[in-house]
């Protein structure tokens, strides 16, 4: 299991990944948000948090072809898990699994899948 550690610097912040308890790597950017990852709002250093996150999680290695043009698994889940998880979070330092995501993700799917089949039958 990945656990997703963040925390708070003098000059920033960083992610890095766990897995066994040990660091496997500190998570980057991807689209270039100058200001770097953040949490605790639904501003642009908490999506790219987000993206990084599911990046990693999905194991996707976009180029910028891939995330300009959305194409990638991340991005149709990342701006959800930042309300969900990253936007929430008040703490300067904070931990996220790999299965409470798997968690989320799965329960986000159903949400979805069973809200469109409401729809679709309500409208004939």
């Amino acid at each position: 299991m990945k656990i997703y550690q963040g925390k708070r610097l003098h000059n920033g912040t960083q992610v890095d990944v766990l897995e066994d308890g040990k660091k496997i790597r500190t998570l980057r950017t991807y689209l270039l948000y100058a200001g770097g990852f953040d949490w605790g709002s639904g501003a642009n250093g908490s999506s790219e948090l987000a993206l990084a996150i599911m990046l990693d999680y999905f194991e996707e290695l976009p180029t910028a072809a891939n995330l300009y043009l959305g194409e990638t698994r991340a991005q149709a889940y990342h701006q959800d898990f930042k309300w969900a998880f990253i936007a929430t979070i008040e703490t300067p330092t904070w931990e996220i699994s790999s299965a409470q995501i798997e968690d989320w993700i799965a329960a986000r799917d159903l949400e979805l899948l069973f809200g469109h089949a409401v729809k679709i039958a309500r409208n004939g």
